[in-house]
Formats: C-alpha cells, structure tokens, sequence
C-alpha cells in the first residue's frame, strides 16, 4: 500500500503543510507514498510523484473532495495502473455528512 498526500503548492516535491508531519512520520514507518499537485488536478492534470507501481493499493490523504471529485482521483489512479483503498461508496458514506448523519441521529 502506498500513500497520496496533497503537495505543498509553492514545492511541488514536499507535501502540504498541513500533511507534512503525517507524511514525515509515514515514511519514517516504512511506508511508501507520493505527492501531487491538488491545483493540477483541479485543472484537470494528475502527476503521481514519485508514480505508483503497477497494481498498488493507494491511500489517498488529503483535502476532502466531492463526490465528483473522488471519482476523477480514482480514475486518474487507474490510469496509473493502481487502485483506491476507499471505493467511492465507501468514501460518500464515511466522508458526507447526509450519508452518515441518519446513523448518529439517536445519539
């Protein structure tokens, strides 16, 4: 399993602020991961670096995305030759609060 983190947009090569401690202590364990940039991919543009292998299962941590969104990623990871972990029913149901919200409403 790899990990995808977000990219810091002014160095492409280090991961976002925000994610920068997680991704540091990810390696640190062992752990594999890659960087993009999240404002290509908003434009439509998806670079893996370094790329993923063929066949990996990835990890995407990063900035919450639509529904649309997740789906885009996902498509861009297969053309990569990998898959997502978290398939996109499994993502709507954990990540938007009207998929999960009826499940906490007795408490």
């Amino acid at each position: 399993m790899q990990l995808l983190y977000p990219s810091n947009p002014l160095r492409r090569r280090r991961p976002d602020e925000q994610y920068r401690e997680e991704a540091e202590a990810v390696e640190a364990a062992g752990f594999s991961l890659s960087l993009f940039s999240l404002e290509d991919f908003q434009d439509g543009l998806f670079q893996a670096i370094p790329e993923f292998e063929p066949g990996n299962v990835i990890l995407y941590r990063g900035w919450m995305l639509n529904s649309e969104g997740y789906v885009k990623l996902g498509a861009a990871i297969s053309q990569l030759g990998a898959n997502l972990k978290v398939p996109i029913n499994q993502y709507l149901a954990h990540h938007h609060l009207p998929n999960w919200y009826p499940v906490i409403t007795d408490l």
